[in-house]
């Protein structure tokens, strides 16, 4: 992909990873939804290829459901990112809105 042409260079970005991604059961039983592989690699690798590209520097998650399994993903993966988690408590009764306002 190649980066994006901006006069303003968007650096920072926000992910909404709380959910228990019941649509997707049983994949998701014991791991993130974003954890998930898609063409040989998790959804989660596909955002941080595609945020490299672009020049991301800082990831903010909202996190919830394994929240654990996501971080050990990042502190691996996510190299030269500086990232931040936001933990929904939450998660179970709220909805995506709930999760953005808490980052």
């Amino acid at each position: 992909m190649k980066p994006l042409k901006s006069k303003n260079k968007i650096t920072t970005v926000v992910l909404l990873a709380a959910g228990i991604g019941s649509r997707l059961h049983p994949l998701t039983l014991d791991s993130p939804k974003c954890l998930t592989v898609i063409k040989g690699k998790p959804i989660l690798q596909h955002l941080l290829d595609t945020f490299r590209t672009q020049g991301i520097k800082k990831i903010i998650i909202a996190t919830g459901y394994l929240e654990h399994r996501i971080r050990e993903y990042m502190n691996q993966h996510a190299q030269n990112m500086q990232v931040e988690y936001v933990f929904n408590v939450d998660y179970q009764t709220t909805n995506n809105i709930y999760s953005l306002w808490l980052t």
